[in-house]
């Protein structure tokens, strides 16, 4: 599919564009998130709280590079804030 579609169908709600790019992304976001974070479990909990933000949140979307790599720095981003996160916890 056309990125400029994908970005577009995601910022408006598009269900068909939303389920393709989480079918598409989610387990190599998945395997990304878990070089960050080493646990299985919290890695896909990152990646999956980024999917509802991106549902919710969608319509503010702002990517000024590729859709691939607005995916992979949000999901890097998650990953840094949960680990300082739990740092600050111990």
């Amino acid at each position: 599919m056309d990125e400029k579609y994908l970005i577009d169908g995601l910022r408006n709600n598009n269900k068909v564009v939303f389920d393709f790019v989480f079918t598409y992304y989610y387990s190599s976001l998945c395997a990304y998130a878990r070089r960050w974070v080493i646990d299985e479990d919290t890695a896909e909990d990152l990646v999956q709280d980024f999917f509802v933000h991106l549902w919710i949140e969608g319509h503010r979307l702002e990517i000024t590079s590729s859709l691939k790599s607005y995916l992979f720095a949000s999901i890097r981003n998650r990953s840094i804030n949960y680990l300082k996160h739990n740092q600050v916890k111990k």
